[in-house]
Protein backbone atom coordinates (compact mmCIF):
# COMPACT_ATOMS: atom_id res chain seq x y z
CA UNK A 1 0.00 0.00 0.00
CA UNK A 2 2.89 2.75 0.67
CA UNK A 3 4.99 1.93 -1.89
CA UNK A 4 1.31 2.41 -4.58
CA UNK A 5 0.96 5.68 -2.40
CA UNK A 6 4.58 6.73 -2.83
CA UNK A 7 4.79 5.62 -6.70
CA UNK A 8 0.90 7.78 -7.08
CA UNK A 9 2.89 11.12 -5.11
CA UNK A 10 6.31 10.32 -7.59
CA UNK A 11 3.67 9.95 -10.44
CA UNK A 12 2.13 13.48 -9.63
CA UNK A 13 5.00 15.29 -8.51
CA UNK A 14 6.27 14.35 -12.19
CA UNK A 15 2.96 15.84 -14.13
CA UNK A 16 3.09 18.68 -12.21
CA UNK A 17 6.81 18.99 -13.11
CA UNK A 18 5.94 18.85 -16.88
CA UNK A 19 2.90 21.05 -16.32
CA UNK A 20 4.85 23.96 -14.53
CA UNK A 21 7.86 23.90 -17.20
CA UNK A 22 8.10 26.98 -19.32
CA UNK A 23 8.56 26.82 -23.09
CA UNK A 24 10.11 28.56 -25.55
CA UNK A 25 7.33 28.45 -28.53
CA UNK A 26 8.38 29.80 -31.73
CA UNK A 27 7.71 29.62 -35.45
CA UNK A 28 8.28 31.09 -38.75
CA UNK A 29 5.65 33.52 -40.49
CA UNK A 30 4.54 31.31 -43.50
CA UNK A 31 1.04 31.82 -44.24
CA UNK A 32 -1.36 30.27 -43.42
CA UNK A 33 0.29 28.12 -41.94
CA UNK A 34 1.51 30.69 -39.12
CA UNK A 35 0.84 34.05 -39.88
CA UNK A 36 0.15 37.31 -38.72
CA UNK A 37 -3.94 38.47 -39.68
CA UNK A 38 -5.06 42.20 -40.22
CA UNK A 39 -5.43 42.25 -36.58
CA UNK A 40 -2.20 41.77 -35.52
CA UNK A 41 -2.72 38.30 -34.74
CA UNK A 42 -1.07 35.04 -34.64
CA UNK A 43 -3.21 32.88 -36.56
CA UNK A 44 -3.03 29.79 -39.42
CA UNK A 45 -3.38 25.95 -38.98
CA UNK A 46 0.01 25.10 -37.07
CA UNK A 47 -0.87 27.78 -34.83
CA UNK A 48 -4.19 26.87 -33.87
CA UNK A 49 -2.37 22.77 -33.50
CA UNK A 50 -0.02 24.07 -31.31
CA UNK A 51 -2.37 26.19 -28.52
CA UNK A 52 -4.73 22.93 -28.65
CA UNK A 53 -1.21 21.12 -27.23
CA UNK A 54 -0.84 23.90 -25.20
CA UNK A 55 -4.23 23.85 -23.86
CA UNK A 56 -4.54 20.04 -23.01
CA UNK A 57 -0.97 20.19 -20.82
CA UNK A 58 -2.47 23.59 -19.01
CA UNK A 59 0.82 25.94 -20.60
CA UNK A 60 0.44 29.76 -21.76
CA UNK A 61 3.96 30.58 -22.97
CA UNK A 62 3.50 32.78 -25.81
CA UNK A 63 4.40 32.17 -29.79
CA UNK A 64 7.03 34.18 -30.90
CA UNK A 65 7.03 34.65 -34.86
CA UNK A 66 11.17 34.85 -35.41
CA UNK A 67 13.38 34.43 -38.41
CA UNK A 68 13.86 30.07 -39.40
CA UNK A 69 17.54 31.02 -39.06
CA UNK A 70 17.41 32.74 -35.29
CA UNK A 71 15.03 30.05 -34.16
CA UNK A 72 17.43 27.29 -34.67
CA UNK A 73 20.09 28.95 -32.95
CA UNK A 74 17.83 29.32 -29.83
CA UNK A 75 16.66 25.76 -29.73
CA UNK A 76 20.55 24.86 -30.63
CA UNK A 77 21.58 26.83 -27.11
CA UNK A 78 18.64 26.44 -24.82
CA UNK A 79 16.12 23.81 -23.61
CA UNK A 80 12.61 23.44 -24.26
CA UNK A 81 12.68 25.47 -27.25
CA UNK A 82 9.60 23.94 -29.39
CA UNK A 83 9.66 24.92 -33.26
CA UNK A 84 7.33 24.68 -35.45
CA UNK A 85 6.06 23.89 -38.62
CA UNK A 86 10.01 22.92 -39.65
CA UNK A 87 10.94 20.95 -42.18
CA UNK A 88 12.89 17.53 -40.88
CA UNK A 89 15.64 16.91 -43.41
CA UNK A 90 18.67 14.53 -42.55
CA UNK A 91 20.80 17.64 -41.00
CA UNK A 92 18.38 18.03 -38.72
CA UNK A 93 17.41 14.67 -37.78
CA UNK A 94 19.51 14.20 -35.09
CA UNK A 95 19.63 17.74 -33.73
CA UNK A 96 15.98 17.48 -32.25
CA UNK A 97 13.34 15.76 -30.87
CA UNK A 98 10.52 15.09 -33.20
CA UNK A 99 6.79 15.81 -31.86
CA UNK A 100 4.24 15.44 -34.82
CA UNK A 101 3.81 15.77 -38.40
CA UNK A 102 1.76 18.67 -38.93
CA UNK A 103 1.87 19.12 -43.06
CA UNK A 104 3.06 18.24 -46.40
CA UNK A 105 3.88 21.14 -49.39
CA UNK A 106 5.98 20.86 -52.03
CA UNK A 107 8.88 23.30 -52.39
CA UNK A 108 8.13 25.29 -56.24
CA UNK A 109 10.54 27.28 -58.81
CA UNK A 110 8.27 30.09 -60.02
CA UNK A 111 8.78 32.70 -63.17
CA UNK A 112 6.68 35.04 -64.84
CA UNK A 113 4.47 33.69 -66.83
CA UNK A 114 5.48 33.23 -70.53
CA UNK A 115 9.02 33.04 -69.73
CA UNK A 116 8.97 29.90 -71.69
CA UNK A 117 11.30 27.91 -68.92
CA UNK A 118 12.26 24.64 -68.95
CA UNK A 119 14.08 22.33 -66.51
CA UNK A 120 14.00 18.48 -66.30
CA UNK A 121 15.14 18.52 -62.80
CA UNK A 122 16.36 20.89 -60.14
CA UNK A 123 20.01 21.01 -60.81
CA UNK A 124 19.18 22.52 -64.27
CA UNK A 125 18.25 25.58 -61.86
CA UNK A 126 21.50 26.67 -61.81
CA UNK A 127 22.05 27.89 -65.14
CA UNK A 128 19.41 30.58 -64.16
CA UNK A 129 21.21 33.81 -63.54
CA UNK A 130 19.53 34.42 -60.35
CA UNK A 131 17.27 32.67 -57.86
CA UNK A 132 15.27 34.81 -55.31
CA UNK A 133 15.02 32.99 -51.74
CA UNK A 134 14.72 34.29 -48.05
CA UNK A 135 17.95 34.37 -46.35
CA UNK A 136 18.00 31.05 -43.82
CA UNK A 137 15.15 29.87 -45.20
CA UNK A 138 15.05 26.46 -45.40
CA UNK A 139 15.00 26.82 -49.43
CA UNK A 140 17.90 28.52 -49.77
CA UNK A 141 19.44 25.96 -47.55
CA UNK A 142 18.65 23.35 -49.02
CA UNK A 143 20.17 24.64 -52.71
CA UNK A 144 22.97 26.17 -50.62
CA UNK A 145 23.86 22.90 -50.33
CA UNK A 146 23.42 21.75 -53.90
CA UNK A 147 25.96 24.16 -55.06
CA UNK A 148 23.94 27.11 -56.05
CA UNK A 149 25.52 30.17 -56.22
CA UNK A 150 22.82 31.96 -58.32
CA UNK A 151 20.98 32.76 -55.06
CA UNK A 152 19.86 36.52 -54.32
CA UNK A 153 18.51 36.75 -50.85
CA UNK A 154 15.99 39.28 -49.21
CA UNK A 155 14.00 39.24 -45.89
CA UNK A 156 10.72 37.76 -46.95
CA UNK A 157 8.84 36.45 -49.98
CA UNK A 158 6.94 39.16 -50.47
CA UNK A 159 10.04 41.54 -51.28
CA UNK A 160 10.68 38.41 -54.04
CA UNK A 161 7.36 37.92 -55.16
CA UNK A 162 7.75 42.38 -56.36
CA UNK A 163 11.31 41.08 -57.46
CA UNK A 164 10.26 39.18 -59.66
CA UNK A 165 7.61 40.72 -61.76
CA UNK A 166 9.89 43.86 -61.78
CA UNK A 167 12.18 41.09 -63.67
CA UNK A 168 14.83 41.56 -61.18
CA UNK A 169 15.37 38.00 -60.67
CA UNK A 170 14.45 34.83 -62.86
CA UNK A 171 13.03 32.86 -60.53
CA UNK A 172 11.80 32.21 -56.95
CA UNK A 173 12.21 29.23 -54.80
CA UNK A 174 8.79 28.87 -52.53
CA UNK A 175 5.71 27.21 -51.63
CA UNK A 176 2.32 27.09 -53.46
CA UNK A 177 0.39 27.91 -50.29
CA UNK A 178 2.95 31.09 -49.25
CA UNK A 179 3.06 32.32 -53.10
CA UNK A 180 -0.37 32.44 -53.30
CA UNK A 181 -1.13 33.98 -49.59
CA UNK A 182 2.08 36.57 -50.84
CA UNK A 183 0.38 37.49 -54.24
CA UNK A 184 -3.15 38.13 -52.52
CA UNK A 185 -0.92 40.15 -49.73
CA UNK A 186 0.68 42.09 -52.49
CA UNK A 187 -2.61 42.16 -55.08
CA UNK A 188 -0.45 40.87 -57.26
CA UNK A 189 -2.68 38.27 -59.51
CA UNK A 190 -1.16 34.56 -58.85
CA UNK A 191 -1.78 34.20 -62.71
CA UNK A 192 1.11 36.78 -63.72
CA UNK A 193 3.65 33.94 -62.70
CA UNK A 194 4.04 29.57 -63.49
CA UNK A 195 5.42 26.71 -62.24
CA UNK A 196 8.68 25.67 -63.50
CA UNK A 197 9.46 22.87 -61.86
CA UNK A 198 8.20 21.24 -58.21
CA UNK A 199 9.90 18.76 -55.96
CA UNK A 200 8.00 15.90 -53.88
CA UNK A 201 6.44 17.05 -50.91
CA UNK A 202 8.66 18.46 -47.84
CA UNK A 203 7.34 17.72 -44.29
CA UNK A 204 6.48 20.23 -41.81
CA UNK A 205 6.90 19.30 -37.95
CA UNK A 206 6.66 20.00 -34.47
CA UNK A 207 10.01 19.76 -33.05
CA UNK A 208 12.12 20.21 -29.41
CA UNK A 209 15.42 21.23 -28.65
CA UNK A 210 17.21 18.23 -27.16
CA UNK A 211 19.87 20.49 -25.15
CA UNK A 212 18.67 19.97 -21.68
CA UNK A 213 15.24 19.22 -22.01
CA UNK A 214 14.03 16.89 -19.94
CA UNK A 215 12.34 13.53 -21.79
CA UNK A 216 9.51 13.81 -19.75
CA UNK A 217 8.44 17.17 -21.10
CA UNK A 218 9.25 15.63 -25.14
CA UNK A 219 7.00 12.68 -23.92
CA UNK A 220 4.06 14.88 -22.98
CA UNK A 221 3.92 17.04 -25.87
CA UNK A 222 3.93 13.69 -28.04
CA UNK A 223 1.41 12.21 -26.02
CA UNK A 224 -0.76 14.87 -26.43
CA UNK A 225 -0.15 15.57 -29.73
CA UNK A 226 -0.80 11.92 -30.68
CA UNK A 227 -4.34 12.52 -28.33
CA UNK A 228 -4.85 15.23 -30.85
CA UNK A 229 -4.85 12.85 -34.16
CA UNK A 230 -6.72 10.10 -32.33
CA UNK A 231 -9.66 11.87 -30.94
CA UNK A 232 -10.28 13.57 -34.34
CA UNK A 233 -9.14 17.09 -33.18
CA UNK A 234 -6.71 17.12 -35.44
CA UNK A 235 -8.43 16.16 -38.50
CA UNK A 236 -11.17 18.92 -37.59
CA UNK A 237 -8.70 21.94 -37.22
CA UNK A 238 -6.64 20.55 -40.18
CA UNK A 239 -10.21 20.53 -42.23
CA UNK A 240 -11.23 23.89 -41.68
CA UNK A 241 -8.14 25.08 -42.39
CA UNK A 242 -8.22 23.46 -45.65
CA UNK A 243 -11.26 25.12 -46.50
CA UNK A 244 -10.23 28.65 -45.63
CA UNK A 245 -7.09 28.35 -47.56
CA UNK A 246 -9.13 26.81 -50.37
CA UNK A 247 -11.56 29.48 -49.83
CA UNK A 248 -8.88 32.51 -49.18
CA UNK A 249 -6.52 32.03 -52.21
CA UNK A 250 -8.40 29.47 -54.49
CA UNK A 251 -4.98 26.93 -54.10
CA UNK A 252 -5.60 23.30 -53.71
CA UNK A 253 -5.50 21.89 -50.07
CA UNK A 254 -6.83 18.84 -48.91
CA UNK A 255 -7.01 16.65 -45.60
CA UNK A 256 -4.93 13.28 -46.60
CA UNK A 257 -3.52 10.53 -44.06
CA UNK A 258 -4.32 12.12 -41.14
CA UNK A 259 -2.07 15.22 -42.61
CA UNK A 260 -2.87 19.02 -43.96
CA UNK A 261 -1.28 18.97 -47.77
CA UNK A 262 -0.77 22.16 -49.34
Amino acid sequence: MKKILLFFIVSLLQISFVFAEEFTILTVEEPPSSFLNEKGELAGFSIEVVREIQRRINNSDPIKIVPESRALKIASQKSNVVLFSFSRTPEREEKFHWITLLLRKPWVLYAKKGANIQIENLEDAKKFKSIGVVNGDIRALHLQRMGFTNLHGVSTHEQNVRKLRRNRIEAIFYEPQGMASACRKLGIPMSEFEVVYKTEPSEGYIMMSKVGTKPAAVKKWRDTAFQLKEDGTFHRIAEKWAAIICAYTGASCSVKDGVLHF
